[in-house]
């Protein structure tokens, strides 16, 4: 374990994890805002403003949320390389995390999921599963309106 939370240490500087997250979360959120654009009417700059307005409202409370939670997540994270990695396998890794190139690949995976290739990569992916998410959402809603009425004839008396 203390291998494994040196890693985390070397890879994910305390000093620099909340930005780290943060990129990550904005590059998804910037995605799929765009992937949003299809589905808004073009002539409504209302609408528009409305959905803006609340993505940055929801993505203000999320980094709050987030804040709180990435110490736990990084405890996770070095208990997941403990059980998953030897005594060997941790060792290089942290020799790697400890060089300048495992620095650099640590300090730039926000930029690597920023990049062009990237993001054309997994905005085809976000738009995809976007189109999916009022139906599946609506779909839910329906199956769990369903089950409520079906409790509740259940639970009246004959």
């Amino acid at each position: 374990m203390e291998l494994a939370s040196q890693i985390i240490a070397e890879g994910y500087p305390k000093e620099t994890r909340e930005e780290m997250f943060f990129a990550s979360m904005d590059q998804t959120i910037r995605q799929m805002r765009s992937s949003l654009d299809r589905q808004l009417p073009e002539d409504d700059r209302d609408a528009v403003k409305i959905l803006d307005d609340w993505i940055a409202k929801y993505t203000e409370k999320s980094k709050d949320i987030l804040r709180q939670h990435i110490p736990a997540i990084m405890d996770a994270m070095a208990q997941a390389y403990a059980e998953t990695f030897t005594v060997e396998e941790l060792c290089d890794i942290l020799r790697f995390a400890r060089s300048d190139s495992g620095k650099r690949f640590f300090d730039q995976m926000p930029k690597v999921l920023g990049s062009s290739s990237f993001v054309e990569a997994n905005q085809a992916y976000i738009d995809e599963t976007m189109l999916l998410m009022a139906p599946a959402q609506r779909d839910l809603l329906e199956k769990l309106r369903l089950q409520r009425e079906k409790r509740s004839q259940q639970a009246e008396p004959i």
